[in-house]
């Protein structure tokens, strides 16, 4: 069976789905899990707390711009997700969110991502579209990606 991934309303522009109706989807077709993929943190307390009392197990990702350095001419933005794969992986989410809106911009170097990356508690995707893969390929742009020790997933 393949599970939807959803994004809400929390992703503001993104999604028309609130939490509480992504909840009422998952439980309508007896899903045991919510996998959230935001844009920011704001909606995980909701979203937590929400699949808490709905006996849903919250699988829970932040889509963050991944960069080759802090240059921002660089030309380098592309997309990721990471998915925290517990407590502590929710606590390093929080870091790395709070790294990339505090030192530049909302973006993220890889270099800074693997000095905060723990792969027991973290787990990283490569998502087509916006990646480096579709960044590089069709917009001809320059993301080198980092990815020793990241143990990557990819998305098609």
């Amino acid at each position: 069976m393949i599970k939807p991934i959803f994004k809400s309303t929390y992703s503001t522009g993104k999604s028309i789905l609130t939490i509480d109706s992504i909840v009422q989807i998952c439980k309508d077709r007896g899903l045991n899990s919510l996998t959230l993929v935001e844009d920011n943190l704001t909606s995980f307390m909701k979203a937590f707390h929400v699949c808490e009392k709905n006996d849903l197990d919250l699988i829970y990702g932040l889509r963050i711009t991944m960069c080759n350095d802090g240059d921002e001419e660089s030309d380098s933005d592309h997309k990721s997700v990471i998915f925290a794969k517990d407590d502590e992986g929710c606590k390093l989410l929080n870091k790395i969110y709070s790294c990339a809106f505090v030192e530049h911009e909302g973006r993220i170097t890889y270099k800074e991502l693997s000095n905060l990356w723990n792969k027991d508690h973290l787990s990283f995707v490569v998502p087509f579209y916006d990646s480096f893969i579709h960044k590089n390929n069709f917009l001809l742009k320059n993301c080198i990606p980092y990815l020793k020790g990241l143990d990557p997933k990819f998305w098609i």
